[in-house]
């Protein structure tokens, strides 16, 4: 760095502009014309001009980025000849190191070769010798091997479980645990195919397609650990250590048919009544309850059943509700507890009345009522004065919900921002004199979040109430010269309190929302694409029901160049995630019945959102943001949330 450097701290420049305006009184004289500007992550500009007295730049060609608000910027001499040569010998070094790489790797081609030979030759002797049937009597029929240790083949039985790889002993087929899979796709499912060999399975309750639920039981009555894993698929049983890890209890007992308040139980081959069982009213009797709480210990407390008994809720069952693949049902046709969806889990009634049934929270789900947490997009910025939002609670109200919609977006924060408002990652505050006083207002510094310094209430409310480490007050700012002072003012005079150190900052707002169903939608003011990922992932994390529902949006602005930034949303949350940007850019401008003018049809060309969609490059207009609450609303049905 030298003198024609310029470290600005907080610039703004609108999209479409050649001006950039600094907001602070960082001085840029002295700056030569044609040095370049840095701004984020954006390409660099080339500046035509600078004017210290009105803080202005100008550059050569307009901002063809975002809107820039209040952000860092670097002002630099574009590099000399000598500079540049340094750049393209240091290029050039790699290049050639690239190619001594690349030159040993295809020296070792020829060992390599010779190396997958040798194991396919290998594994081809192996197949050679082995017997292959077409069924399973087909291979009983046959002539018993003359020595042990054959291994053979059964293809192509009718009935699925025969199929595989059996081994003879010297006088019996015995069927191998070491068979392929029997589909490629089990995994996505979540479900396997069952066999009649799996050990220690007394007994499965499959689907028409011989596919395993969760609802079997071991040779112990118990259930199996396959049970387990799709109970803890749907839900969060323990309060902060692993509570899976004890099935190695008793807990069976015989059958007594004479037993009153029993609905029907399943008992394995000796009569011995398992845990799936169920009362009168549908729910799981006394013995299910006792078994499970063999099995884990859900919470800290010490008593976790209390009043089973007074747990009802059974219904007639209905066949035409989606997403259940089975039910069973007491004499009168009414749904109990034991049900499963087409994935072989716990239906959502399964989940809900066994957290009932152990004394769980009140709230097992987040719902019905949602908050959107986002920027400006969020607020609407563009939208004529009507968010998404509000367009979502329109779809919400037109299929009968009663749910609402709380609107907590404020224009130009960034994830790290947004975050702490929500409570998750809270604000970190420095109090003046390390003491709130006993009576009225004290400044207050923010510290960064995990190395970012968050900027609240630069627009929406000048305020909130708040927690400061343990006192109840209100959280504000003042604004002198573009510089923003926070401060915290008890609400009620006491005892000063001691504050040395960082102490987190509570929204008291925020807590009301911990049930609700998220929609998280920031980033688009940065900070980046990874710090935007983790702080959705906090959000998310801090909603309190255990089965915690949100949604995430991804940025609207760019092109097809941030697909890449969408895959790692992708991969974080599936498809709780919306690639906003890419659903506008294919699908908007049919689902508004709008024609495609020429500019549409070039923003779409390159992934962007088409114009007649957009109120500026960033921000949509009301038939954009009606096809976020649809895409939104759509979401919604697929996941069985409304």
């Amino acid at each position: 760095m030298n003198e024609y450097v310029f470290e600005l701290k907080d610039v703004s420049i609108a999209a479409g502009s050649d001006t950039l305006q600094i907001n602070n009184s960082d001085s840029v004289f002295g700056a030569i014309p044609s040095s370049m500007l840095w701004i984020d992550s954006y390409r660099p500009r080339f500046v035509q001009s600078v004017d210290n007295t009105a803080r202005t730049v100008t550059l050569t060609a307009n901002w063809d980025g975002a809107d820039v608000i209040n952000k860092p910027a670097t002002i630099a001499p574009f590099p000399s000849l000598g500079q540049q040569q340094n750049a393209v010998d240091a290029v050039n070094s790699v290049k050639s190191s690239a190619q001594t790489l690349l030159d040993r790797f295809l020296s070792l081609e020829s060992t390599y070769r010779d190396y997958l030979a040798d194991r396919f030759f290998t594994l081809a002797s192996l197949i050679e010798n082995n017997l292959h049937y077409q069924t399973y009597q087909e291979m009983i029929a046959a002539p018993n091997p003359s020595v042990s240790n054959v291994m053979a083949f059964v293809w192509n039985d009718p009935i699925v479980a025969n199929n595989g790889l059996y081994g003879f002993d010297g006088s019996n087929w015995e069927w191998s645990v070491f068979n392929p899979a029997v589909k490629d796709d089990i995994e996505n499912l979540g479900i396997e195919y069952q066999s009649q060999n799996a050990s220690g399975l007394a007994f499965a309750i499959v689907d028409e397609n011989g596919l395993r639920t969760w609802l079997e039981s071991d040779i112990k009555g118990k259930p199996t650990s396959h049970a387990i894993e799709k109970i803890k698929l749907v839900s969060d049983f323990y309060t902060g250590s692993e509570v899976f890890d004890f099935f190695e209890s008793e807990g069976w007992e015989n059958i007594d048919s004479s037993l009153e308040s029993i609905a029907y139980s399943v008992v394995d081959e000796n009569g011995l009544r398992t845990w799936i069982e169920s009362d009168l009213s549908g729910n799981p009797t006394t013995n299910s309850i006792d078994k499970i709480k063999q099995t884990g210990e859900f919470l800290d407390s010490s008593e976790i059943i209390e009043n089973i008994s007074s747990q009802t809720g059974s219904e007639s069952f209905n066949s035409s509700i989606s997403g259940v693949a089975f039910a069973l049902v007491d004499e009168s046709g009414r749904r109990t507890w034991l049900e499963a969806d087409l994935n072989g889990d716990p239906t959502s009634q399964s989940v809900n009345r066994m957290a009932a049934a152990l004394g769980l929270a009140n709230k097992w789900e987040s719902g019905p009522n949602f908050v959107a947490w986002g920027d400006s997009l969020t607020a609407g910025t563009g939208g004529n004065g009507t968010p998404y939002t509000q367009h979502l609670q329109s779809l919400l109200n037109s299929v009968g919900s009663s749910a609402s919609v709380t609107n907590r977006g404020v224009g130009g924060e960034d994830s790290v921002t947004i975050t702490a408002r929500t409570n998750a990652n809270p604000f970190l505050c420095e109090v003046d004199n390390a003491q709130i006083p006993a009576t009225g207002r004290v400044n207050i510094t923010l510290m960064p979040i995990n190395g970012v310094i968050p900027a609240p209430l630069k627009q929406g409310p000048s305020s909130y109430a708040a927690t400061l480490n343990g006192v109840a007050g209100v959280f504000g700012r003042t604004i002198t010269n573009s510089i923003y002072q926070y401060w915290f003012e008890r609400d009620t005079d006491g005892d000063a309190v001691e504050c040395i150190g960082e102490y987190p900052l509570y929204l008291t707002s925020s807590y009301a929302h911990q049930e609700d169903i998220a929609i998280i939608w920031m980033g688009q003011n940065g900070p980046t694409n990874a710090r935007t990922v983790n702080d959705a992932r906090a959000v998310a994390a801090y909603l309190s029901p255990p089965q915690s529902r949100y949604l995430v949006l991804s940025k609207p602005g760019g092109n097809s160049y941030q697909d890449a930034d969408d895959a790692v949303f992708f991969a974080e949350f599936g498809r709780r995630f919306i690639p906003v940007r890419q659903l506008l850019s294919r699908y908007g401008l049919q689902w508004a019945g709008l024609t495609a003018t020429q500019a549409d049809l070039d923003d779409m060309a390159t992934g962007a959102v088409p114009a007649s969609l957009r109120y500026d490059a960033i921000h949509l207009n009301t038939p954009g943001y009606q096809c976020v609450a649809k895409i939104i609303f759509e979401r919604l049905t697929e996941l069985g949330w409304l």
